[in-house]
């Protein structure tokens, strides 16, 4: 019971942060550093970042009543980076990097390890009626 509550748990994180990042933002972002701009986010947001590059690159965008996930994901573009979700917070990574996060993947094998009974059948003849079959 408790896999099932921490699995539920998890699930309804997730459905927040993509609720969170559905968000309509504006921004006009020309030559803005990366913190700066993450800090816009944050505040129309409420998520969380954390960044794994070293420098504090500059990013690039401008656009009106947008998704944060879109601007978001073409600002990082711009910079030659990615996001990834882990935790509760999105890590920024050099791009490529991000591709290596490990999900999580349940799938209901019941129905292939179900043992199915077997049921005798009705006899089918397929002979016209009247016809004796010779066995020899």
């Amino acid at each position: 019971m408790t896999l099932v509550l921490a699995l539920s748990l998890l699930c309804q994180v997730k459905a927040d942060v993509v609720t969170k990042l559905d968000t309509r933002v504006s921004v006009e972002w020309k030559g803005v550093g990366l913190s700066e701009a993450l800090d816009h986010l944050r505040s129309a947001t409420g998520l969380q970042f954390h960044v794994e590059v070293d420098d504090d690159p500059y990013v690039h965008f401008t656009g009106r009543d947008l998704p944060a996930r879109t601007v978001l994901k073409l600002a990082l573009r711009s910079a030659a980076l990615g996001a990834v979700y882990r935790d509760g917070v999105l890590v920024v990574r050099k791009q490529g990097e991000e591709r290596g996060a490990r999900t999580l993947q349940l799938y209901d094998v019941r129905a292939l390890v179900l043992r199915v009974r077997d049921f005798p059948g009705p006899r089918v003849d397929l002979r016209p009626q009247g016809v004796l079959a010779l066995v020899g």
